[in-house]
Order: C-alpha cells, then sequence, then structure tokens
C-alpha cells in the first residue's frame, strides 16, 4: 500500500524520491526510516480492516 500526493518539501532536507514522509496541511514534515514506515502502514491497513469488520463500512482509498 502506498500513497501519492503532490505536497511541498520544504521542510525536508535533501528530499529524495522514494523517501517516506509525514505530511501535514501538504508540507512533508519528518523523514521516516522505512522499517518504521512500513510498520506504520501495516498498522493502518489492520485498523481500516477493524473498523470494516465492526461497522461493514471500509475507508476510502486515495491511490
Amino acid at each position: 500500500m502506498g500513497m501519492r500526493r503532490k505536497i511541498r518539501i520544504d521542510f525536508i532536507e535533501n528530499p529524495r524520491v522514494g523517501d517516506y514522509v509525514i505530511v501535514h496541511a501538504g508540507f512533508a514534515i519528518e523523514r521516516l526510516p522505512e522499517k518504521q514506515a512500513l510498520e506504520d502502514l501495516e498498522s493502518w491497513e489492520e485498523l481500516e480492516e477493524a473498523i470494516y469488520q465492526e461497522y461493514g463500512m471500509q475507508a476510502a482509498r486515495t491511490e
């Protein structure tokens, strides 16, 4: 799972294509190590599945 968005990178030093970042209000505000980013994405997927199981609805995908 991955997301692609146009964002501003003014606050990230030496940004590179493929970096994992936290984005707030359209700005990349922090770079994440790949391992942490992948673990975080997995946690979000688990949360989405739990919501679907509990409420019978699926979160909107933006890929």
